[in-house]
C-alpha cells in the first residue's frame, strides 16, 4: 500500500511537470527575447528532461496504467489553471498591457515552481519512509533544480514590475512583438519554406558535412560546449556574432544535430542577415 502511494505521487509529479512545461511553452510564445525568455527556454528544457527521468523511474517501478491515470487526474486538479493557460496561448495578451501580462506570467511561473517544489517535498518524504533511495535521490535533485529556477525567476520579477510602471507612467514600452517566441517561430517556418529542397551533386552536399568536421570544438565560443545540454546552450546563443553562429551551426550539424539548437541558430542568423540585432 505504501509503495502504491509512492507511485501515485511520482505519477502526479510527472503529470504536473508536463502541465507546467506546456504553460511555459505558451509563455515563451508571447515573451520577447531577453532575460525572461532565456530563463523560460532553459526551464522548459529542464522540465522536459525531468519528466523523462520521472517517467523512466515509473517504468522501473512497474507502474500500471490505472495508477498513472489516477495521478494525472490529481495533477490536473492541482494545476488546473496552469493547464488551462497552456491550452490557450493565443489569448494570453488579450485585454491587458503586454508588460503587465509578462509580469502575470512570471507570477504564474513562480506559483507553478512552488507546486513542483512542494510536490517533491512530499515525494522525498514518502520515498525515504519506504526505503526507496533511488526515488528519493531523484526527487531531491529535481527539487534543487526547481528551487534554483525559482530563485532566478524571483530575482527577475522586480525588473518586470519596473517595466510595467515605466509603460504606465511614462509610456515607455519595452515590449517588442516582433521578437517574441511566436514571431521567431513564424520566421523560422518561413525560412524553412523558402529553403530549396536538397538535390544535386551528393559530393557538394557532403562538403557541408566536411565543413562541420573542419570546425574544432575548441573554436566554439561557448566553454565546454560538447558537455552542455540543449537547454544550457540556448541562452548562450544570443551573445554570439554572425560568424560565430555560422561556425557553431556547422559543428552542431555534424556532431549533435539537436533540433532546438539548430532552429534557434537559424532564427538568429536570419536576424543578422536582415540587418536586425538578434
Amino acid at each position: 500500500m505504501a509503495d502504491d502511494r509512492l507511485v501515485r505521487e511520482l505519477g502526479t509529479i510527472h503529470a504536473l511537470e508536463l502541465a507546467l512545461a506546456q504553460t511555459v511553452t505558451a509563455h515563451i510564445a508571447v515573451t520577447p527575447r531577453g532575460r525572461y525568455r532565456v530563463l523560460l527556454e532553459r526551464r522548459q528544457e529542464q522540465m522536459r528532461i525531468q519528466a523523462r527521468r520521472v517517467r523512466r523511474r515509473l517504468d522501473d517501478l512497474g507502474v500500471t496504467r490505472n495508477l498513472l491515470r489516477v495521478a494525472v487526474g490529481t495533477a490536473e486538479g492541482i494545476a488546473g489553471q496552469t493547464l488551462a493557460l497552456g491550452r490557450a496561448p493565443l489569448g494570453l495578451l488579450r485585454g491587458i498591457a503586454p508588460e503587465e501580462k509578462l509580469l502575470a506570467n512570471a507570477r504564474d511561473d513562480a506559483a507553478g515552481q512552488g507546486l513542483q517544489i512542494t510536490g517533491y517535498d512530499v515525494l522525498v518524504a514518502l520515498a525515504e519512509a519506504t526505503g526507496d533511495e533511488l526515488t528519493a535521490a531523484l526527487a531531491r535533485e529535481h527539487r534543487g533544480q526547481a528551487q534554483d529556477a525559482l530563485t532566478e525567476l524571483r530575482a527577475l520579477i522586480p525588473e518586470l514590475a519596473r517595466d510595467v510602471l515605466s509603460a504606465e507612467l511614462r509610456g515607455h514600452s519595452s515590449y517588442d512583438l516582433t521578437t517574441t517566441g511566436a514571431a521567431d517561430a513564424v520566421r523560422l517556418v518561413a525560412r524553412l519554406v523558402r529553403r530549396p529542397p536538397v538535390t544535386g551533386d551528393p559530393i557538394k552536399r557532403g562538403s557541408a558535412r566536411r565543413e562541420g568536421r573542419d570546425v574544432d570544438a575548441d573554436t566554439i565560443p561557448i566553454p565546454g560546449y560538447d558537455g552542455l545540454s540543449a537547454g544550457e546552450v540556448l541562452p548562450a546563443l544570443d551573445r554570439l556574432s554572425a560568424d560565430e553562429l555560422a561556425r557553431l551551426e556547422a559543428y552542431e550539424r555534424d556532431h549533435r544535430a539537436r533540433r532546438r539548437v539548430l532552429e534557434r541558430v537559424g532564427v538568429l542568423r536570419q536576424a543578422y542577415e536582415g540587418g536586425q540585432s538578434p
